[in-house]
C-alpha cells in the first residue's frame, strides 16, 4: 500500500511540474497583427533561366533592377502609380505620364534591396522622432516568361500602417517607364 501511494505521488508531482511548464508558455494570439513567422524567402516557383515557353514563374528580388519600372497599385485606398527608378528612388502620381505627382498627396524615397531579398522603404515621414521612416519587406516579382506581371510585398518590420496597407496590395505591371 505504501509503494502505491508513493508512486502516486510522484506521478501527482510529475503531472504538476508539467503543467506548470505548459502554462508558464506565452499565450498565442492568433488574432495578433504580428505573424507568427516570416514571410518566405525563396521562390514559390522558379523562373527557368531559358527563354523557352511563357510559364508564370516568381522571383525574389535581390537588386534593384529586378524591379525597376512603373506598377500600379492602390495608394490610401485609390488607383495610383509607383515608378521604382534604376538610382534607388521611387516616386508616385496619379497616372503613368504624371510622376512624380503632387508632393503634398503622393511620397516620394528611397529602397534598397540586398543580396537576401530585403527590401527596404525609406520614406520621408513626418513623424516625431523620425519613427517609422523606414519599411522592411521581402519583394517577390511574379513574371510571365521574362516578363514582370506583379510585384508582391511581404512585410517583415513595418510600423507605419498607411505603407503596410499600402504594400499588402500586389501591384500590377505597367511598364519599364522613362
Amino acid at each position: 500500500m505504501k509503494a502505491v501511494r508513493r508512486n502516486t505521488v510522484i506521478v501527482l508531482i510529475v503531472l504538476c511540474l508539467a503543467a506548470s511548464a505548459v502554462l508558464a508558455q506565452d499565450d498565442v494570439d492568433v488574432f495578433s497583427p504580428d505573424p507568427f513567422f516570416g514571410p518566405p524567402t525563396v521562390a514559390l516557383r522558379p523562373c527557368a533561366m531559358d527563354a523557352g515557353e511563357a510559364q508564370v514563374c516568381d522571383m525574389i528580388a535581390t537588386k534593384s533592377e529586378d524591379i525597376v519600372g512603373v506598377w500600379l497599385v492602390y495608394f490610401n485606398a485609390e488607383p495610383a502609380y509607383v515608378s521604382f527608378n534604376l538610382d534607388g528612388t521611387f516616386t508616385m502620381g496619379d497616372a503613368p505620364d504624371r510622376i512624380p505627382g503632387d508632393s503634398s498627396v503622393y511620397p516620394t524615397g528611397t529602397f534598397t534591396i540586398d543580396e537576401n531579398g530585403v527590401f527596404t522603404s525609406s520614406d520621408p515621414i513626418d513623424l516625431p522622432d523620425g519613427q517609422c521612416t523606414d519599411g522592411t519587406y521581402i519583394a517577390r516579382v511574379i513574371k510571365v516568361g521574362d516578363q514582370p506581371a506583379a510585384l508582391s510585398m511581404a512585410v517583415r518590420d513595418d510600423c507605419f500602417a498607411p505603407r503596410r496597407t499600402d504594400y499588402a496590395y500586389t501591384m500590377l505591371w505597367v511598364g519599364k517607364g522613362e
